[in-house]
């Protein structure tokens, strides 16, 4: 069977800001990408004999979460995130889905963050080293 789910919540830990839990919007797809070694598709990568040449290389783990619920109240959650990306330390971060996947890694918070008045939501990238982890 397969089993397709929700993004429940993302914990993110910060050496010098503290904790914080996100909560993305239900019912939208994220992509996690495990990160590792990657084979690069390249057609014009063969040889005058035939003999396919293959580029592997080495990419870092990344998770495009759902749309992130955006709190603009005193804990204004867009700017907390902001203040982290801003950091040059990683965090720590677990992804937990609704089927009970969860996954863990260490990076940092990269692309625009812009929040979306009406929807109450900003879009969420994290990228790190080594490979994304399932606990």
């Amino acid at each position: 069977m397969f089993q397709g789910a929700d993004f429940l919540q993302i914990g993110i830990k910060h050496a010098t800001l503290g904790t914080l839990t996100l909560y993305p919007k239900s019912g939208e797809n994220g992509q996690i990408d495990y990160g590792g070694l990657e084979t690069e598709s390249d057609q014009k990568s063969i040889t005058g004999s035939g003999e396919a040449i293959y580029k592997t290389s080495v990419k870092r783990w990344a998770v495009e979460t759902p749309p992130i619920a955006w709190r603009k109240s005193s804990t204004d959650t867009l700017q907390s995130i902001k203040n982290m990306a801003n950091s040059y330390l990683e965090c720590d971060f677990t992804f937990e889905l609704a089927d009970g996947t969860i996954w863990v890694g260490t990076g940092r918070i990269v692309g625009e963050l812009k929040g979306a008045t009406l929807d109450s939501t900003f879009p969420l990238k994290i990228e790190g080293g080594g490979k994304l982890a399932m606990v």
